[in-house]
């Protein structure tokens, strides 16, 4: 047995004694940076029509084959599509298709819209 000159009242600190974080600062004293812009307090809108495919162009169609509810967000276009269940047919952006196309559960169809002008 080893005999302690001193007798412990709690346990050994193995680091120096914690130092206390300095509190947040409120917003009117922040310093505002001269570079950086503060955030937009609105998005602009990423499915604007500008970014639509153009009529008479290829389409695609998804139709979902699993159990239950499908909800997948594009990475491409950031449209959400949602399958309510076994069966249920959308029309999506021809850009999505190749994204859409990895998922085990949906098949996609493409299809060519024809334009009647020019035809008698």
């Amino acid at each position: 047995m080893i005999a302690r000159p001193l007798p412990r009242s709690g346990p050994i600190p193995f680091s120096h004694p914690p130092v206390p974080l300095p509190l947040p600062l409120p917003e009117s004293a922040r310093p505002q940076s001269q570079w950086v812009k503060p955030p937009a307090t609105r998005r602009p809108d990423t499915n604007a029509n500008a970014d639509a495919p153009q009529a008479g162009g290829p389409t695609a169609q998804a139709t979902y084959c699993g159990q239950g509810v499908l909800s997948v967000r594009s990475s491409v276009t950031g449209r959400l599509y949602r399958f309510e269940g076994r069966g249920c047919t959308q029309a999506i952006d021809p850009r999505d298709s190749l994204v859409l196309a990895r998922l085990a559960d949906l098949q996609v169809q493409h299809t060519r819209q024809v334009s009647r002008r020019g035809h008698n």
